[in-house]
């Protein structure tokens, strides 16, 4: 067969008739959910959401209700106080003897600045 003969075979044809039990199964089972409750078919509704946006909203949801909701007011910290006893006049250190300096000819007492270096490479 071809695809013409198909097509003229399909336009002659009718499907059947729906039966009159179909039609009353459908309308029971329409009045039956359109009987529920109102708050009954609130909760059982359903409402598809990707599950990022859901997990975003979530989220918002979770930190308004953290940062509205009042926190306990924590106790101010308990500071204690001690006097310093006086302090004692410390009696006069002794003078320490200073030590004898290293006796070397020739040599300063005080450093004194160069005024022409020289500079030597030593390996």
């Amino acid at each position: 067969m071809t695809d013409e003969q198909l097509n003229k075979i399909l336009a002659e044809s009718q499907p059947p008739k729906p039966s009159p039990a179909l039609d009353e199964r459908v309308m029971a089972s329409y009045r039956k959910i359109a009987r529920r409750p109102f708050w009954l078919r609130v909760f059982q509704a359903r409402i598809p959401v990707p599950g990022p946006v859901a997990v975003l909203l979530g989220g918002l949801i979770a930190m308004t209700l953290f940062w509205k909701i009042p926190q306990p007011a924590m106790p101010p910290p308990r500071i204690t106080v001690s006097v310093p006893a006086p302090v004692q006049e410390a009696a006069a250190r002794p003078e320490l003897p200073q030590p004898p300096l290293p006796h070397v000819r020739g040599a300063k007492l005080a450093w004194t600045p160069v005024s022409h270096p020289e500079w030597r490479i030593v390996q």
